[in-house]
């Protein structure tokens, strides 16, 4: 629940206006301890921020690019835990968002009030595959800044940093790039470069992925510092995708198995420009 009580605890959420951002304010909201939420945003201005700050959450508006550090630590004033996330898809540039990154864990972790720093970290694909992927840049720099984090919590005893990896986003099939296109014969198709059989670990972001960020935040015991959650609502192949489609929507759909360069094809024709 959210509370001003001088004992509740102070967490600082990057991105509370944004998917992953509001679903661990949504999880703390319905969690029966007391959190005292200091939602961060680059404009304090906008209405979703406004329309929480109504709510009682203390909105703070913040940069993190490198040299803007005191504006970070200014910003943390008085947090007892921070949540962060940053958007690679802004800019794609990987230097860039490790080392932004970068300036707020260092400012986070140079607070002595801060003891638990919580981020939406990724996995390497380069290491998980042994060096066969290197180039899935977005993955390889968030497993960088997860490294970096482990690293620096571990300078401080009184300190624990827990990377939570969210799954595949569902709502990305409602996006451009992956999303149920209406044949010629009323049937929906579902086209991607991945076999039908494939298993793709998935997740409501909005809807679960703040219970990964609680349970880490409330359960210090279980996931201590250097801990990694993978947060994964189902694993589902292309074919349950679609059945679950079809259920929600009541509408006939398919899947067709395209390779990579054939589906890309495919959606532009579909979303041109």
């Amino acid at each position: 629940m959210l509370s001003q009580a001088s004992d509740a605890l102070k967490v600082a959420i990057f991105g509370i206006t944004g998917k992953q951002g509001s679903s661990v304010l949504k999880a703390l909201r319905a969690s029966p301890k007391a959190y005292n939420i200091i939602g961060l945003t680059r404009d304090a201005s906008k209405e979703p921020a406004v329309a929480l700050s109504k709510e009682g959450v203390q909105i703070r508006s913040v940069t993190f690019e490198v040299g803007k550090e005191e504006e970070v630590k200014k910003a943390l004033d008085g947090a007892e835990a921070v949540f962060l996330v940053t958007n690679f898809w802004n800019h794609l540039d990987v230097e860039r968002d490790f080392n932004e990154t970068k300036v707020v864990i260092d400012a986070a972790l140079s607070l002595p009030t801060v003891k638990a720093f919580l981020w939406s970290g990724l996995p390497s694909y380069a290491k998980l595959t042994g060096g066969k992927y290197t180039k899935v840049y977005h993955f390889e720099g968030k497993a960088r800044a997860t490294d970096y984090l482990f690293q620096e919590s571990k300078k401080r005893e009184d300190v624990r940093a827990v990377s939570v990896e969210p799954a595949g986003y569902m709502q990305n099939l409602l996006g451009p790039q992956m999303t149920f296109q209406k044949g010629e014969d009323g049937v929906y198709i579902l086209s991607t470069g991945w076999k039908a059989d494939t298993k793709l670990a998935s997740i409501d972001i909005e809807a679960d992925y703040g219970l990964f960020v609680q349970s880490a935040l409330e359960h210090p015991g279980e996931f201590p510092d250097g801990s990694i959650i993978q947060a994964v609502g189902e694993d589902l192949t292309m074919d349950q995708i679609v059945e679950q489609f079809t259920a929600a929507t009541g509408e006939k759909a398919k899947y067709i198995y395209a390779r990579f360069e054939e589906s890309s094809a495919y959606h532009a024709s579909c979303h041109p420009g």
